[in-house]
């Protein structure tokens, strides 16, 4: 912008070329720089931009003069007088960026800003412009020094890193169904827990004084089913127990010193357990037992007829997860010579037992029946107990948890499992 009168970018592009390769005219209306100007002959004395300290302003006010007549004379030659695809106007005296590519672009340090000036070339008038970069976000990069160790120092407080923990919980589920009731039943419901740690933690833990290592507390709670209730004493004591909650607190120097032996003896190991509690869960009839069984037998001299009713017992698994893994197994006396089975089973001559698979049992399809008949050689055969596998995933049959645990831990993984223990159905 000169006063009030506006040149566009491409004017001024050319009007550079003409000081750069006719420095000696005095004025824009030399018919020889014209001519080379509109046939854009780059003949003369200087190669390149880089070569001249260029002053956009020197002839400037000769150039607009002559605006109108140069463009007659660039349609005449058929030269295609075309201005860059932009709103931008050319500053008189301002520097313009190098052009990505360009000779200028890769310009060494020791030319100033100061002696270097370039003009951005001419776009075609059909080509887009260029796209304009996204946002750039910028990140203070630390000094390695500055870095924290993976370790940390034994200063450091245990509140200023979470270390990560894992906890399961195991329970196994006995029963004996008695005759022909499956109310009828003997359930005894035991359970293990146990807690877990990386072993980039115990050497985290172990690079700590006894007076910086941070302390580990567990809550348990709906723990009011829970009876016999019996901690590791060497690891961790009972610190309260009301309100349905169970407080554990652990020794930790006696905790590192116990996990730092479990490292000396499997260093490959990745993570190393410890046991720290054994519990019972009380009674309660068959509202804890996962799976109701009942066994029928008719046996006689030539034969053994045997029918086994399961049923998939949801006041025990509130969440309805799926029994897993589940299997009937019979022992069947009188000497088989055949057997035929709904649904399939596998008999099992050296062992003289049927076998039923099932790959589980879930609501609401959570019932069915068992059958088979066995031809004997030496009956009639005597009825014995039917056993029952099965295992279950993701909850317990004691409904206990743990939501939150002391500073310094984070729960990374709470496991919840429960098999059957000896789960049989017997017919007296």
């Amino acid at each position: 912008r000169s006063g009030s009168t506006l040149v566009r970018k491409s004017f001024a592009y050319q009007c550079v070329e003409c000081c750069v390769y006719s420095t000696s005219c005095s004025a824009l209306n030399d018919s020889e720089s014209r001519s080379n100007l509109t046939k854009g002959d780059k003949s003369g004395s200087h190669n390149s931009l880089l070569d001249l300290d260029i002053d956009v302003t020197a002839n400037l006010p000769r150039a607009l003069t002559d605006l109108t007549d140069q463009r007659q004379r660039a349609a005449t030659a058929g030269a295609a007088f075309r201005s860059p695809k932009s709103s931008g106007y050319l500053v008189p005296g301002a520097r313009l960026a190098p052009p990505p590519g360009s000779r200028a672009a890769g310009i060494s340090s020791q030319h100033s800003p100061e002696t270097v000036r370039t003009s951005t070339p001419n776009l075609p008038e059909d080509d887009p412009p260029p796209p304009l970069p996204g946002k750039m976000k910028t990140a203070a990069v630390s000094h390695p020094s500055a870095l924290p160790s993976p370790i940390n120092s034994p200063g450091q407080s245990g509140a200023d890193v979470a270390y990560p923990i894992a906890i399961a919980f195991s329970e196994v589920v006995n029963t004996m169904f008695k005759d022909l009731d499956p109310n009828q039943c003997l359930v005894k419901v035991t359970g293990d827990m146990m807690i877990s740690f990386p072993t980039s933690v115990v050497q985290r833990l172990a690079s700590h004084t006894s007076s910086t290592l941070p302390a580990l507390s567990l809550e348990i709670v709906h723990a009011n089913e829970l009876e016999h209730v019996v901690p590791n004493s060497h690891l961790l004591k009972i610190e309260s127990q009301e309100n349905n909650a169970i407080v554990l607190k652990f020794s930790m120097e006696s905790l590192v010193t116990y996990l730092k032996r479990l490292v000396s003896q499997s260093p490959s190991s990745s993570y190393h357990n410890a046991d720290i509690l054994k519990y019972q869960v009380k009674n309660s009839g068959t509202s804890a037992v996962p799976l109701t069984l009942c066994s029928h037998w008719n046996c006689v001299p030539t034969g053994t007829t045997l029918t086994v009713d399961y049923a998939y017992n949801s006041n025990a698994l509130v969440g309805g997860q799926p029994l897993t893994g589940v299997a009937f197994i019979a022992p069947i006396s009188g000497g088989v010579q055949s057997m035929t089975s709904k649904p399939d089973a596998v008999w099992s001559a050296e062992q003289s037992r049927v076998l039923w698979k099932l790959n589980e049992i879930r609501p609401p399809a959570g019932s069915g029946s068992l059958q088979a008949q066995f031809k004997l050689s030496s009956g009639p055969g005597t009825p014995s107990s039917v056993a029952a596998q099965f295992a279950c995933e993701g909850t317990t049959l004691s409904g206990i948890n743990i939501p939150v645990i002391s500073a310094g831990y984070r729960l990374s993984l709470l496991k919840k499992t429960f098999k059957s223990g000896k789960y049989t159905a017997e017919q007296r």
